[in-house]
């Protein structure tokens, strides 16, 4: 993290971003699952984060948030995208939506 945060600019749309990383990065050492706003967030069901990924999309690209959060939203808009491509496919989704990603 520190060798992300000095090759950053100084602004607060990277402070967002990284503390977002740092925050998640947190919760990893801490083997903690949840997250505040994301309580029951089933980390293995693609829809459901394609749903999330979505809503900090939405959040990230909103002008009338401030920089500092667009930043934030983007990070977790990002994290989302990654754990979609990473996490094994759920045997209970239906074939069709499986051959569909």
């Amino acid at each position: 993290m520190e060798r992300l945060r000095k090759r950053v600019e100084e602004n607060e749309w990277n402070r967002g971003y990284i503390q977002a990383l740092e925050g998640m990065l947190s919760a990893q050492r801490s083997k903690e699952d949840s997250y505040a706003f994301l309580p029951n967030l089933e980390f293995n069901d693609k829809k459901e984060l394609r749903k999330h990924r979505q809503e900090f999309l939405r959040y990230a690209t909103d002008r009338l948030h401030a920089d500092y959060d667009r930043g934030f939203f983007s990070a977790w808009a990002e994290y989302m995208r990654v754990l979609v491509r990473v996490r094994p496919r759920r045997s209970t989704e239906p074939r069709e939506a499986l051959t569909a990603a």
